[in-house]
Formats: C-alpha cells, sequence, structure tokens
C-alpha cells in the first residue's frame, strides 16, 4: 500500500498530460518552457540544495575520485574506438559515458525518500555531476566544433 502511495501521483501526472496534450490544451511551447525552467532552475537548486547538506566522508571522496577516474577511461576508451562505430563514430564515445540522475534520478529519488534523502544519492552522483560539468562538456563541445 506504501508504494501505491508513491507510485499513485506518478501516474496520474503522466495520465493528465497525456490527456491534456490530446486535447490541444497543452502545446509544444509550453512543454519546453517548463523544460528550460526544470533544467535551468530547479534542478541547479536541488543539486546545490543536495551538495550542500552532504556530510562528505573520506570513503566519499575515494568513491567519487573513483568513479571520475572509470568515466574518463571509459570516454578514452570510446575514443579509441571511434573507428568501429562508423558513421556514428563521431560522437559515440559519448553513448557509454556518464549516467542519467539529474531530471529522472533525483526527483524518483525524492518521491520515494523525501528531500532529506538526497544527501545520499548526492554523494554517489558527485562524480557524475563534476565528470558532467568539466570534462564531458568541454570534450562534446570541443567535437561539435570539430577541433577534435
Amino acid at each position: 500500500m506504501e508504494i501505491a502511495a508513491i507510485v499513485l501521483p506518478v501516474i496520474l501526472m503522466l495520465v493528465l498530460g497525456t490527456f491534456l496534450k490530446s486535447k490541444g490544451m497543452i502545446g509544444s511551447q509550453c512543454v519546453s518552457g517548463i523544460k528550460n525552467i526544470i533544467s535551468n532552475i530547479m534542478l541547479p537548486a536541488v543539486l546545490f540544495n543536495a551538495i550542500s547538506t552532504a556530510e562528505f566522508t573520506s570513503s566519499d571522496i575515494k568513491l567519487v575520485a573513483g568513479v571520475y577516474g572509470v568515466f574518463t577511461v571509459i570516454l578514452a576508451l570510446g575514443f579509441l574506438m571511434r573507428p568501429v562505430f562508423g558513421t556514428y563514430g563521431r560522437f559515440a564515445p559519448f553513448l557509454c559515458v556518464s549516467c542519467e540522475t539529474g531530471m529522472l534520478g533525483y526527483p524518483l529519488y525524492m518521491t520515494l525518500y523525501g528531500q532529506e534523502g538526497l544527501s545520499t544519492i548526492v554523494r554517489v552522483d558527485l562524480a557524475n555531476i563534476l565528470f558532467a560539468f568539466t570534462v564531458f562538456l568541454f570534450v562534446i563541445n570541443a567535437v561539435a566544433n570539430g577541433n577534435v
């Protein structure tokens, strides 16, 4: 019963969104605006709050460094394997690096464990956050601009 209380609102929101879209009450501009608000304002605020309230231990720092290193190695291996991917080789190295926690993981985690539980997931996700906004973003922009 406890799981139903958590999952039911999510299902109802999906059904409501589908209904409103099918009736033409929500257009693509509205959805685009909502996505911009979520990704540019709400997600950074949630991440900031989660990071600032988390208590990191030395083992957490080792975990972050290890995962960051693994992401870096996977990206390098992806670049070495570019010829194998053929036509898709230009962006293929980015498909297996990093993980999606932000837009999907954080809301689901908050649904299950509440706002106070975010300090737990951010300790695991910190390496991904750091990697995505440093190496990953820099390299993908370089590839997109034809510099790599």
